[in-house]
């Protein structure tokens, strides 16, 4: 992992099963999503990404989309 990274969070979720079927769709065109599991949530993150820029053009075409993103750095 890339230190002091950013990342775009596209959804969090409580189901496993809701969260892996939203990773597969946000897959199909960001290759970069993944999905990290911790506390009884499944969240769907989308990066590293080096640069702030480059993680705000991420959530901003989320957006775009009608999918609500949040960025973060970690």
């Amino acid at each position: 992992c890339i230190r002091d990274s950013y990342w775009v969070q596209a959804g969090a979720f409580r189901d496993a099963a809701e969260a892996k079927a939203f990773l597969r769709q946000l897959r199909r065109d960001f290759a970069d999503a993944r999905l990290t599991s911790a506390d009884g949530w499944h969240r769907v993150r989308l990066g590293p990404y080096a640069k702030r820029k480059k993680a705000q053009q991420t959530r901003r075409e989320l957006e775009r989309r009608g999918i609500d993103a949040y960025l973060l750095q970690l």
